[in-house]
């Protein structure tokens, strides 16, 4: 499959997703790994899909392994992080913070930064 065809058919997952059709959209993606295994846009979209779909475990699963093809894809960090934090894996999404933070300046982690010490300021005047 050429790159044009590839981007076509990306597209029309992408629309799929947006019109609900999660598990067409999900088979799309899947089907696009097969051809570009080293894709992190398509393992963050196929992500997000499961995201939608309220499938933490696998949208995890999924960014995590666009991390390892990209570990400065911002996007699969924040990615990770809100669903790591959303399945209540606090310190896990914290750490994911952390790493990648590390490799490079963020604007959005700093101000998640931000409403969480916000946050954590008004639970300690509240007690």
């Amino acid at each position: 499959m050429n790159d044009k065809l590839f981007v076509k058919q990306f597209n029309s997952a992408l629309k799929l997703r947006e019109e609900k059709k999660y598990d067409e959209a999900i088979q799309v993606f899947l089907d696009l790994i097969k051809i570009k295994p080293s894709d992190t846009a398509t393992f963050g979209m196929l992500a997000a899909t499961y995201w939608d779909l309220g499938n933490l475990t696998k949208a995890i699963e999924y960014f995590q392994y666009a991390i390892t093809l990209n570990e400065k894809s911002e996007t699969a960090s924040l990615g990770l992080y809100h669903t790591l934090w959303s399945s209540g894996r606090h310190e896990d999404a914290l750490e994911e913070m952390k790493r990648f933070c590390s490799l490079q300046y963020s604007e959005e982690y700093n101000l998640i930064l931000k409403e969480l010490n916000e946050s954590w300021d008004e639970d300690e005047r509240d007690q």
